[in-house]
């Protein structure tokens, strides 16, 4: 059965096979619209699906639409007192700290939009919850992430290994209550 291939930064492969409309992203499998297919030596797939596994979306802009790359998982993990907050997109995520006073952390992260919810509570590891928002235009989107903390809980910058994820680790740096 042939199969087509893409793979992302994180590493992570997306496959699709010929005539099937089962799909997987990484270890994740989904149903798509339609199963590929073969013409004339041109395989075609379902470009939404395709999209969202890559973590794009299309966004319109009046009579034109623009691919743009979202924010979509943020995963908290948290072990005692302290809590891990790993934030993942579909480009290389650079954040801004734009406030970080008392017990609220705020980051932009320029380039990306999301559709995440707008508000989710924690309370784990001295975070307390965790609200996002999107603002810009279509062309140049910010996500803002508002960390709130339990009172008294420290925190530094946020770091990465490959330039795609944005791990925020309490016990390398960033909550510790």
């Amino acid at each position: 059965e042939p199969y087509v291939l893409f793979t992302t930064a994180q590493p992570e492969i997306v496959s699709f096979a010929i005539g099937d409309t089962r799909y997987d992203v990484g270890p994740i499998s989904s149903q798509a619209s339609f199963a590929p297919y073969e013409s004339r030596g041109t395989v075609y797939v379902p470009f939404d699906e395709l999209l969202r596994a890559l973590s794009l979306a299309p966004k319109r802009d009046g009579d034109r639409v623009v691919i743009q790359p979202q924010i979509t998982t943020i995963d908290v993990q948290a072990a005692g007192g302290n809590a891990r907050i790993a934030v993942l997109g579909g480009i290389a995520l650079h954040p801004r700290l734009d406030s970080a006073g008392g017990d609220r952390l705020v980051y932009s992260f320029d380039g990306v939009g999301t559709t995440l919810a707008p508000h989710r509570e924690v309370d784990a590891g001295g975070v307390r919850s965790i609200d996002v928002a999107q603002s810009g235009s279509v062309d140049d989107p910010v996500t803002t992430m508002t960390i709130a903390l339990q009172p008294g809980t420290s925190h530094a910058a946020p770091g990465s290994d490959d330039g795609r994820d944005v791990t925020y680790n309490a016990r390398e740096s960033v909550c510790t209550a």
